[in-house]
Order: structure tokens, then C-alpha cells, then sequence
């Protein structure tokens, strides 16, 4: 008869003898129960880690729990947590080691999140050297969690072997039959999960690549409600990219975890060393400087234009500046209604939404018609919604020309969200269809592109006999319901690059770094706004748009010749593909620094004339 869970602590102070003194229970595991344990001799405090009584009876228990003794006894690495001493009797396996006092891994995360990149690529470096350690002497881990990793003055110490075992020799195959899972699931590789197929090292990379997975984004790289759940996302769902909630991450970093999670261990990493030297290369390369901000004064010879009231000319810039800067565009509709009351109101109700970015649809194996279908419900069913809407592929064709991409790029990762920014649009839906045999995993999920956050994630499993479209649909509509009330936060109005016909800038930085200049233009900060136009024109200096915006910050600070520098350089680089009102807009601006007002007027009526069609064909 075994022991009972209350006398074990007395049962192990005979086993331990007078030398020391069993104080309280520290955390218990599968195969086990650890102790706080005072070695009198020391004037210290170790651990004592007990095998449960109520196992002893099963077979290989003891087995098990002594293989761990001996592979903690070759395994001296600094980031493996050794064995002290080892104690048996009848009735009770014991062995004790160092006692770290510190949190887990998993109390770190839980209290934290996602922790810097610094920090979270050199526990995972020290990790993956321990695991390295163990493979190299024939041991892989199994159970690899943050719960195994204790933290100790900031370092990474892995614990519990306790279902590890010989990688090599005859009874590597003896301790674990055929079909029994052991380990914990949300870490667990898909081979292991399956329960069958030969596993190795691969197995822990890919427990290591999950936890670096959940360091980086603060979440692991699936969630499911259920194990069966859990593990056909594994095999058929895509883990969604680093850079989507974090875009901090370098490319290369999110390239090596995605690759280290990959459902079939062939497409991993060969070994855990070469996971972790792809992830340390990755963030190697220089980081972008800042360059210090100068602020530019007017100079004798720039002075304001005479008789020039600079509220009005705020008012003038605000109502066009959105035509070449096109990093605004979505306000254009906005600013000229503000100026001409007789344009149609309707014309811009469908404006106002929260505007999404749709994904190219993920299938597996590929399958373009299911893609298509997949993408046509999602449409209609954005379409639908009065709060929510997704670029139509003419939008997003207007994008790409604007961004000299070829119209036929695949929409994915990075330049979806570039996409998203250049549209104005402040979200993404990733949807993917993952078949196996006869069933399909549907997984969608929508991400709010400005805050860098998941809105929604949805999963479902696809049995034989049911229609996946179908069950696509009423996916979809859940999705829908889910972010309507969230669309409040996220309205914008999209930006107008249907009509692009030539590149706005290729630059996605001197884009964005464009976008911050007319915000600080807008809410009156002039100064700042010349000194991010001029960032963007050091990338290119060919970005009409920028010129344009630089020369109306300038004019409202009263610096004259730089001003209309700038619109001279607006004008030189619009292209020939320019439309006659976008020149004119330009140079109604120069007539007017030159007090050419008959001109400017002019040129100003034929800028107005180009917007006239638009709002007269504008949906009603």
C-alpha cells in the first residue's frame, strides 16, 4: 500500500536523515512533488524533488523517474539545473538540488507580457544552449514550457527532465510505448501530439520556438479551447506573423521562429543551434539612428508675403493639400465639402467606416477557387455592415501603383500593413483554410494595423459531410458581430488612391514620415511638420507630395524663398501622368507667393474644376 500524500513529508525526513530538515511543499509536476529542504551541515537551503507514492505501483514510474536522476547527473551545464544528491528506499524516490529563488518563465510573461527583444532573445539563447547541451549528449527535454524554466538573477535555469529520454541505446524506446502523449500541448510539437512517428531533438526546437513565439508577441501561436482543437490548428494553421502585433521584430527574427514552428519537423531548423544563430543574426544588423531634429528660423531675406492673412491661407491649405499629399488623401472629400456646401453629403457616407485590408486567403493545400470563394464571402459580408468595409481591389490596385508595386503582389505580412497605412485603413483580416483528409480548419482574424493588437480571432473545424463555405459564412458573420462594436474606435476614412496613376512614393518610410508631417500641419505645428517633409525628401527626394507639403509648412511660417522652392520642386517632380488640376493646385501656390492674385485664382478655379466630376458621379 502507498503512502498517503500526508505522510510523505515525514517519510522523506527519514529518508533524508538528521542532516536535514523538510520544511514545505515548493510545486508539484506530473511524476512529482519538490520540497524546501534545510541542510543543517551547509546552513542552506536545497530542494527535494519526491516521486508521487501513488506512482510507484504503475509500471516504469520508477523507471521514468530514475532515468531523470541519471541524465541530471551527466547533464552539468549552467543553465541546467544539476542534481545534489540522490536517495531511495522502499517506499520513497527522492534526489535534491539547488534551490532557485526567483519566479518561472510563466509567472515573468504573465506578469509582463511580451517582454524587449533584448532581453527575450537572451533567455532564448540561453535555452536553446542547455537544450543543445542535452541533445549533443543523446537527452532530449519533452516538456519544454515556461513553467521548466526558472529565472535566476535574470537568467534562464531549465528544470524538469522528468519524461525526457535517451535520444540513443536499447530501451530508448522502452519508457514511452506507442500512442501515449506526454508533455503539455500548447508547447508540444505536432509529432508528439500525434503520439507516434520518430521524434528528436526537432520536437524541443519546436517547444523553443513557441516560447520565443510567446516572449516576442506576449501570447503563444495558437489558442484553442480543447487539445484536438489545438493540435489541428498546429498541423494545418499558419502561425500568424511576429511583425503583425509587434512590428519591432526584425523580419529575419519572425522568419526563424515561423520556420522553427513549422508542423512538419523537416521544414524546421536542422538542431536547436542552428534555431537560436538564426534568431541571434537576426537582430544583429545596425538599428536606424535618429537623426537630431533642426528647426529652421526665417532668414532677413524671407519674410511674409505682404497683405497675406494667415488664417486664410491655413483655410486654402487645408482644402487642397491633401490632393498631393497623398498621404492624406482621406481627407481630400472632407476638406473640399468644407469649402463648397452644394457637394452631395452622400458622396461620403461610405467614407466613414472602419475600413480593413483583406489578406490573400491562405489554403492548404493551394486552392484558388476556395480562396477566391473564401475572399467573395467576406466581402459581401463586410459589404453588409454600415460600420465596416474592406478595400475593394480596385483600392488596393491604387495602393500598390502609388507604391510602384505590381498590382499583382501577393497581399500578406508586411505589405498588407503597408497597404493598410497607405490606404488609411486601421485594420487587417487574415483568413486561412487548412485541409486534412476529409476535414478543414478555418481560422480568421482581424488586426487593428494602429495599435499593433488582435481585435479578433476565430477558429473552426470543419467535419466530413458539412459544407466548409457554409461554415465559412457563418464564420464570418461572427466576425462581423464581433467588430461592429469596436468599429466606434477604429472609423477612418479611406484614402482616395483608386485614381493613382503614377508612384507616389516607393518609400514606405518617406510615406509615413509624410503622413506625421501634415498631422503636425494640421494641428499648427509648422516647425515640426518642415523638419519630417524634409526627413522624407532625404528618401526620396523625388516624392512630389512631400515637396508640395513642405512648401505649405513653409508659407505658413513666413519663410517665403523656401517655400516656394519647394513648390518648384513640387511641380518638377509630378510626373507626366500628373492630371492638369493636380499642376494647377501647385501653382496657384507659387502665383501667390509672387502676389500674382489674377493668376492664382485662376489657377486655383481649375483645380476646383478637376474635383467637380468626382462629387457629381459620387454614389448617392
Amino acid at each position: 500500500m502507498s503512502p498517503s500524500a500526508s505522510s510523505i513529508p515525514e517519510l522523506l525526513r527519514e529518508l533524508l536523515g538528521e542532516r536535514f530538515e523538510v520544511r514545505q511543499e515548493i510545486g508539484s509536476g506530473g511524476f512529482g512533488q519538490v520540497f524546501e529542504v534545510f541542510d543543517r551541515h551547509l546552513n542552506s537551503s536545497v530542494a527535494a524533488k519526491v516521486l508521487r507514492p501513488d506512482l510507484l505501483g504503475e509500471e516504469g514510474a520508477a523507471e521514468r523517474f530514475l532515468r531523470e536522476v541519471h541524465l541530471l547527473a551527466e547533464l552539468r551545464h549552467p543553465n541546467i539545473i544539476p542534481i545534489l544528491d540522490y536517495f531511495r528506499s522502499e517506499q520513497l524516490i527522492a534526489y535534491l538540488m539547488p534551490l532557485i529563488v526567483g519566479p518561472t518563465l510563466r509567472q515573468r510573461l504573465d506578469a509582463a507580457g511580451a517582454l524587449s527583444l533584448d532581453e527575450g532573445l537572451r533567455l532564448v539563447s540561453e535555452i536553446g544552449g542547455a537544450l543543445d547541451f542535452a541533445h549533443r549528449k543523446g537527452v532530449f527535454h519533452r516538456d519544454l514550457k515556461p513553467q521548466n524554466i526558472l529565472l535566476s538573477d535574470g537568467h534562464a535555469l531549465l528544470a524538469d527532465f522528468g519524461i525526457a529520454r535517451s535520444l540513443s541505446g536499447p530501451d530508448s524506446a522502452v519508457l514511452t510505448q506507442t500512442g501515449v502523449q506526454m508533455g503539455s500541448p500548447r508547447y508540444m510539437s505536432p509529432e508528439q501530439l500525434d503520439g507516434r512517428g520518430a521524434m528528436d531533438g526537432r520536437s524541443d526546437l519546436y517547444a523553443l520556438a513557441t516560447i520565443t513565439y510567446e516572449i516576442m508577441a506576449g501570447h503563444p501561436p495558437f489558442a484553442a479551447e480543447s487539445g484536438e482543437s489545438l493540435h489541428r490548428q498546429k498541423l494545418l494553421a499558419a502561425p500568424v506573423s511576429l511583425r503583425v502585433t509587434r512590428p519591432a521584430v526584425p523580419p529575419a527574427l519572425d522568419e526563424a521562429v515561423l520556420r522553427g514552428l513549422a508542423a512538419n519537423s523537416a521544414d524546421r531548423q536542422a538542431t536547436v543551434r542552428d534555431f537560436v544563430r538564426e534568431c541571434e543574426a537576426a537582430v544583429r544588423t545596425p538599428g536606424g539612428d535618429v537623426t537630431p531634429r533642426a528647426t529652421e528660423g526665417p532668414t532677413p531675406a524671407e519674410t511674409p508675403a505682404a497683405g497675406r492673412p494667415r488664417r486664410r491661407l491655413r483655410r486654402e491649405i487645408v482644402l487642397g493639400a491633401a490632393v498631393l499629399v497623398v498621404a492624406l488623401g482621406a481627407l481630400l472629400a472632407w476638406n473640399v465639402q468644407s469649402r463648397k456646401p452644394h457637394a452631395p453629403e452622400d458622396a461620403l457616407v461610405d467614407l466613414r467606416r472602419a475600413w480593413f485590408v483583406l489578406e490573400e486567403v491562405e489554403t492548404s493545400p493551394v486552392d484558388p477557387n476556395t480562396a477566391e470563394a473564401v475572399r467573395s464571402i467576406l466581402e459581401s459580408q463586410f459589404d453588409r455592415s454600415d460600420k465596416l468595409g474592406v478595400l475593394s481591389r480596385d483600392d488596393v490596385a491604387g495602393v500598390l501603383r502609388s507604391a510602384a508595386r505590381p498590382e499583382s503582389s501577393i497581399i500578406r505580412d508586411a505589405l498588407a500593413r503597408e497597404i493598410a497605412v497607405r490606404g488609411n485603413a486601421r485594420g487587417l483580416i487574415e483568413a486561412s483554410i487548412r485541409r486534412s483528409g476529409d476535414e478543414a480548419v478555418i481560422a480568421l482574424r482581424a488586426v487593428d494595423v494602429d495599435r499593433d493588437s488582435i481585435l479578433v480571432s476565430l477558429g473552426a473545424t470543419v467535419p466530413p459531410g458539412r459544407r466548409l463555405l457554409s461554415e465559412v459564412e457563418k464564420l464570418t458573420r461572427q466576425l462581423v458581430n464581433l467588430l461592429e462594436p469596436q468599429a466606434a474606435g477604429l472609423v477612418s476614412r479611406k484614402s482616395s488612391h483608386t485614381s493613382a496613376t503614377s508612384v507616389v512614393t516607393a518609400d514606405f518610410e518617406a510615406f509615413r514620415l509624410s503622413v506625421r508631417a501634415f498631422k503636425a500641419h494640421l494641428t499648427g505645428d509648422d516647425r515640426e511638420a518642415v523638419f519630417l517633409w524634409s526627413k522624407a525628401l532625404e528618401r526620396d527626394s523625388a516624392y512630389s507630395g512631400a515637396w508640395s507639403g513642405l512648401g505649405i509648412a513653409h508659407s505658413n511660417l513666413g519663410h517665403r524663398d523656401s517655400a516656394a522652392a519647394a513648390f518648384e520642386g513640387a511641380l518638377r517632380h509630378l510626373g507626366p501622368a500628373a492630371s492638369f488640376g493636380d499642376r494647377a493646385y501647385v501653382e496657384s501656390f507659387l502665383y501667390a507667393i509672387h502676389g500674382d492674385h489674377a493668376a492664382r485664382l485662376a489657377a486655383w478655379q481649375r483645380f476646383l474644376d478637376q474635383l467637380e466630376p468626382s462629387f457629381k458621379n459620387a454614389p448617392a
